[in-house]
């Protein structure tokens, strides 16, 4: 498989933190009556899947495997780091909306530092399951 662009990879990021946006909302929101409460753990049930099935596509263009034991125990970093990306960029519209363009300006800088930082853990991830298919580790 060739590798995708960067901005294949960054779109598929976006896809990704909004779905786990989604979901945060929804864990948010599960107030109110017992069948609001069920309906909405049930959506949110669905909201995982789908994120799930993204991520996947979004390692699989990465060259990384779902199955890997690193992937699996470090997913999370990711999807952290997905999440912070789109409430830093929202955080940064917000403040230029409210008239303090500096302020955003140096949340936008922030946002581009944890692009870099995400970067290098994805890097450090996929040496992580070089090695580990190396060892024979996968389980």
């Amino acid at each position: 498989m060739s590798r995708p662009g960067r901005g294949t990879l960054e779109e598929g990021a976006w896809c990704v933190g909004h779905v786990i946006n989604i979901e945060e909302h929804v864990y948010d929101s599960l107030m109110g009556s017992s069948e609001v409460k069920e309906e909405m753990l049930h959506f949110s049930r669905a909201m995982y899947y789908v994120r799930m099935k993204l991520a996947e596509i979004w390692l699989q263009i990465q060259g990384l495997p779902i199955d890997s034991v690193y992937v699996r125990n470090y997913w999370c970093i990711v999807k952290h780091f997905l999440s912070l990306q789109i409430h830093l960029q929202e955080f940064a519209s917000m403040l230029e909306r409210d008239g303090l363009t500096d302020l955003s300006r140096k949340v936008t800088e922030v946002y581009k530092e944890t692009i870099s930082l995400r970067k290098q853990f994805m890097e450090i991830l996929r040496k992580a399951v070089e090695e580990e298919k190396k060892s024979g580790e996968k389980k």
